[in-house]
Parts: structure tokens; C-alpha cells; sequence
């Protein structure tokens, strides 16, 4: 638990340091204000229609993980395997006297063990939360909770499945917002034979594109459909998208109305679709080189129905994560960013729906532009204090090290995202400092 507190402890420096007077919020360290984050969040937040035969209502991941274990799936030399053996029990990970309790998630490892946190080693490692049986299908009332964002700038085009590329040329996307909406619930139950498509952990969202300028005009939204490598996702641009309904008063527009995504869940499935219908849009199978009892059967089963008759609600409280090197406080944001797991263990694959936001198919969750931002020289190694005077977007290392606009200060740097172009990438979020003006640019280190 001491690591807990003193993770917590540096969240609320890192708060402080960010918000004084002259300074405003950028705790994600994204270039993008905080509360211009959450002003397109609360805009643009989806209406979510379930069908009338739903029986899987939502829930925060803080509600999943007190209603499980922690799974280690790994293998044991000589022995036939994956065995499952039990990391944290529930009543660990559900201690009413510690409302912490769920970031026990994240201190786990050493030895034998791997880090449980993706600060250490954001990959694939065996651990996957084990939802108790009798919780699987949710708290059991529809409520707006589960909902999560992202805001990025863009930089590039996004590449999807089948070609499609957003926003479309001739437009420059380094002139859009992406704000990505991402539910979760904790059971899918598609009726797929053999199970394939049966699993916890569901997360599914949307991509909305917006102009970078007041009001924020929506141009485009994509709906992601089963990891979009079975039913290609659905783009939305021009006379297609939803009208505008919602009085939302900008300071710059304080007569603007913004058009409202329509999310509707298919039964039990929980994929998005911008309209009600009765299923049958696309079908979700697996080959038959892969299971060879598909060949046959009928295992390629119609999407299910998406009516919207049970109940239309909007979230009121949309968390919003961050980034993955600097997710927002929270314990919400801090669980969905740092989990390095599965969203359950039945039918968990790396890169399916239970693998949560940072671990989706192409284009997943793209990373801010790189930026460096000065700190204050005086500071301690990787301290946020003097953080947010001022931020350069680079688009490689390179460029933020040895191009004419390098960084020259005599303190210590941040750097941002877990990837970069060109030829130096990282398997981690990195950041680095440097001696003086000419020092070298030590790389490496957690914050």
C-alpha cells in the first residue's frame, strides 16, 4: 500500500504544479488544455440506445475489479499448461476499509512475477482479471456509467481497416481534434457457436473528428465493429451525420448546437451502430483453417439486433484517461491506463475487446504529437515542477534532440509518447534529460 500512497502523492504534485496561477491545466500532458479536453468530451458525448432484449448492463472498471481476482495465466516448465494461478484475491481487491484497494492491481511483480503496471512494461503478460461468475452480466441496472474518453491532436491521417483513411484527403488533419468514446460492460455473451464471440471484459468506441477551431465543427465519426478485422467499421461524414440538437453555448458561439452521436447496442454484443436495425449487417466468423468444425457447421452467425427499445441514456460523467504516459488522476483513469491485462479472463486475446483501450486493433488509441515541454532546471530527475511553460511538437526524436528547434534549455525535458517516427523507437513511455544547453540527452527512465 506504500507504493499506492506515494503513487498518489505524486499525482496531487503533479495537480498542484500544473495549476497554480499563470498556468493552465494540461495534467496529460498532451499540448491540449484540460478543460478544452472536457469541454469536447461533455459536447460530443454519445446517446446510447440498448436493445429490448439486453441483459448486460455497464460498469465502471472500478465496480469490475471489486467484483474479481487477479489471474496470472502462465506456464509451468514440465507441465502441461497455461495454469491460472491467484495474485490477489477479491477480498483484497474489494477492502472496505481501503477505498484504494483496487490499485493493488498495479504493485504486483519482481521474481518470477511480471510488473502488473504498464509504467514497467506495457505488453502482454499473463494477468487477467477473473470477474466472479455471478457478476458477470453487470450490476444488473442500465445506468450511464462505464464511459471513457480520449482527446488527441492529430498529425497524421488514421488508417483503417479496408483502406479507409480519416479525415479524407484534401484535408489537413493536423486542423482536427480525434475525441474517442470508449464503454464498457463487463460480459459479452454473442451467441457464437463454439463461444468465439462469448467473453468478459467488453470495450467498444467511437472516433469523432472536429475542427480544432471554435465551435468545433464534427465532421466525421467512426463506429468500430468486432475489432473491425470481421464487420468493417461504419463512417459517418457530411449529410450523414446526426443533426444538430443539442444547445451547447461556446465563449467563441453562444448559439451553438452540436449534432450528437447515436450509439445502438446490439444485444448482448454491444457492438455501436449509428441506427437502430434488426441485425443480419454483417457477420462475425472465424475461419475454417483456424477451426476446422466451423467447415461444418454454420458458424458465421448474423450481427445481432440493435433496436434501441429498452432505454436511451447519455453518460453524465465521462472519464477522460489521457495518455498512456501521462494518464489523468483518478483511480478510473489510473486502472484503464495502467492495467497490464485483460478485462477478463474468459476469451481474453491480446488485441480483441477485453484487451481495453490500449490494446485495440489499428488505429487503437493514437498517441498525442510528440512534445517536449522545459521544466524547471532546479528540479529533482523526472519532477512535473515547473511543467506546462511551454511545449514544442516534434515529430521524431531527432528532431526534438538535434533539429533547429531543438530544445537547448540547461534543465530536464519531458518527452512524450511510446512511440516515435523514425529510426529510435521505445517499448515504454521514456523521457529524458539533458546537461546544459550541448549536454548529452540521456534517454530512459520512469516519471
Amino acid at each position: 500500500m506504500r507504493m499506492a500512497k506515494r503513487y498518489w502523492f505524486t499525482c496531487v504534485l503533479s495537480l498542484c504544479s500544473l495549476t497554480r496561477p499563470g498556468h493552465a491545466a494540461d495534467i496529460d500532458e498532451d499540448g491540449i488544455e484540460d478543460a478544452l479536453e472536457q469541454t469536447l468530451i461533455d459536447m460530443y458525448r454519445p446517446v446510447l440506445h440498448y436493445d429490448s432484449s439486453e441483459t448486460v448492463s455497464p460498469s465502471t472498471v472500478e465496480w469490475f475489479v471489486r467484483h474479481s481476482e487477479l489471474i496470472w495465466r502462465t506456464s509451468i516448465p514440465g507441465n502441461p499448461g497455461p495454469f491460472d494461478i491467484q495474485i490477489l484475491t477479491n477480498a483484497q481487491l474489494n477492502d472496505p476499509a481501503n477505498p484504494e484497494s483496487p490499485l493493488l492491481l498495479l504493485q504486483v511483480g519482481g521474481g518470477d512475477l511480471p510488473f502488473s503496471s504498464t509504467t514497467r512494461e506495457p505488453a502482454n503478460v499473463g494477468f487477467r482479471i477473473n470477474i466472479l461468475d455471478e457478476f458477470r452480466f453487470g450490476p444488473g441496472v442500465i445506468d450511464t456509467v462505464g464511459m471513457y474518453a480520449h482527446v488527441v491532436q492529430l498529425t497524421a491521417p488514421l488508417q483503417y481497416v479496408g483502406g479507409v483513411s480519416v479525415p479524407p484527403p484534401p484535408a489537413d488533419p493536423r486542423n482536427f481534434y480525434l475525441i474517442q468514446y470508449w464503454q464498457f460492460l463487463p460480459f459479452n455473451d454473442f451467441q457464437f457457436t463454439l463461444d468465439i464471440g462469448n467473453h468478459e471484459g467488453d470495450w467498444m468506441w467511437i472516433d469523432v473528428f472536429v475542427d480544432r477551431d471554435c465551435p468545433y465543427t464534427m465532421r466525421n465519426i467512426v463506429y468500430h465493429h468486432h475489432g473491425d478485422s470481421h464487420c468493417q467499421q461504419t463512417l459517418l461524414s457530411g449529410g450523414l451525420l446526426p443533426p444538430e440538437t443539442e444547445p451547447y453555448p461556446l465563449p467563441c458561439a453562444p448559439q451553438n448546437v452540436a449534432r450528437i452521436p447515436q450509439c445502438y447496442l446490439e444485444s448482448g454484443a454491444h457492438e455501436w451502430w449509428p441506427e437502430a436495425g434488426g441485425g443480419g449487417e454483417c457477420e462475425f466468423c472465424v475461419p475454417c483453417i483456424a477451426f476446422a468444425p466451423c467447415c461444418a457447421i454454420d458458424c458465421c452467425k448474423d450481427n445481432p439486433s440493435h433496436n434501441g427499445a429498452l432505454a436511451s441514456l447519455r453518460s453524465q460523467n465521462v472519464v477522460n484517461l489521457g495518455e498512456r504516459f501521462a494518464p489523468m488522476p483518478g483511480l478510473e483513469a489510473q486502472l484503464v491506463m495502467h492495467f497490464n491485462g485483460l478485462w477478463g479472463h474468459n476469451h481474453g486475446v491480446p488485441n480483441g475487446p477485453s484487451g481495453g483501450p490500449l490494446r485495440q486493433e489499428s488505429p487503437g488509441y493514437p498517441f498525442s504529437p510528440l512534445l517536449v515541454a522545459h521544466v524547471d532546471p532546479a528540479a529533482e530527475p523526472w519532477s512535473s515542477v515547473g511543467l506546462g511553460s511551454r511545449y514544442h511538437p516534434f515529430l521524431s526524436i531527432e528532431d526534438a534532440i538535434d533539429g533547429p528547434d531543438a530544445v537547448l534549455t540547461g534543465g530536464r525535458v519531458l518527452l512524450a509518447p511510446q512511440s516515435f517516427p523514425g529510426p529510435r523507437t521505445f517499448t515504454r513511455p521514456m523521457r529524458f534529460e539533458r546537461d546544459g544547453p550541448s549536454g548529452i540527452a540521456r534517454l530512459g527512465g520512469n516519471p
